[in-house]
């Protein structure tokens, strides 16, 4: 029969390896010998370098089943992935070494992507622990002061800081305009991930917006919030009243997004 093309070996290997236990190269080598009814002489046939050609073909095949995710990294016996198990299934003449390509290079996007994205999170959750820090009044100034760069406002200008033992349930007004309506208002609440903010905290900061007559605001915390508090918000639209919550992870978000760590060092 002769060796097989190194293309040709690439879907046999796959199949080899999904529906057998095969812990090493040898092993898949010994077997594709005979699926390939290979000879001693043409198992033994050299290359240059003076390696046994068939071993080189096997082993090259295999790392390239690797690299494109068709093949999981670093466990014995090897073990093929759900996108090996769906091409195996969708029943291919050959798997071709363009296709492998193909697949390596979204397999390395994507592990960019991922890596990326994990740096972004540390550094999210990194900021989140230095505000934690603060005590609730500077949590409050700093909340404001985020949302100020939202609405491109002048910190010391446009925004207004309530006292903190007579705020009447708001903490903060952002000065947009000269209007009441042109206020927004803001309240700060600093917890922990495991204290959620509730529907009787919105209940109250809506109370004290329908005092001042406002019909826009913002309730920022360090923590997230629960569901009834999400869709308590949600019916208040109905009444042509705004509410935006913005969480702990939304605020280092927007805390990032303006660059303020340039304006604002967190300790």
């Amino acid at each position: 029969m002769g060796l097989p093309r190194y293309a040709e070996v690439h879907l046999p290997l796959l199949k080899l390896i999904y529906n057998q236990r095969i812990h090493c190269i040898k092993e898949a080598e010994q077997l594709l010998a005979k699926y390939f009814n290979l000879n001693d002489m043409e198992i033994n046939e050299r290359v240059g370098s003076g390696g046994r050609k068939f071993h080189v073909q096997v082993n090259f095949s295999f790392k390239l089943l690797k690299e494109a995710g068709l093949i999981l990294n670093k466990i014995k016996p090897y073990k093929a992935t759900d996108s090996a198990r769906k091409l195996i299934k969708s029943n291919p003449k050959r798997i071709t070494r363009s296709y492998l390509n193909y697949l390596i290079k979204t397999s390395k996007q994507k592990k960019l992507e991922d890596d990326k994205a994990l740096k972004s999170q540390m550094q999210i959750e990194i900021n989140l622990e230095k505000i934690l820090k603060m005590n609730e009044t500077e949590f409050e100034y700093f909340s404001a002061f985020v949302l100020s760069k939202k609405y491109n406002l002048d910190y010391f200008i446009d925004v207004e800081i309530t006292p903190p033992n007579n705020d009447g349930g708001i903490d903060g007004i952002l000065h947009i305009g000269k209007t009441p309506e042109s206020k927004i208002y803001i309240q700060a609440k600093k917890k922990r991930k495991k204290y959620s903010i509730g529907e009787q905290l919105l209940r109250d900061f809506t109370g004290a917006m329908i005092v001042r007559k406002g019909r826009i605001g913002y309730f920022v915390t360090t923590s997230s919030f629960t569901e009834p508090a999400v869709t308590f918000v949600e019916k208040l639209k109905d009444q042509e009243m705004n509410i935006t919550l913005i969480d702990g992870q939304k605020l280092v978000e927007l805390f990032l997004k303006y660059e303020l760590e340039k304006e604002i060092i967190l300790e």
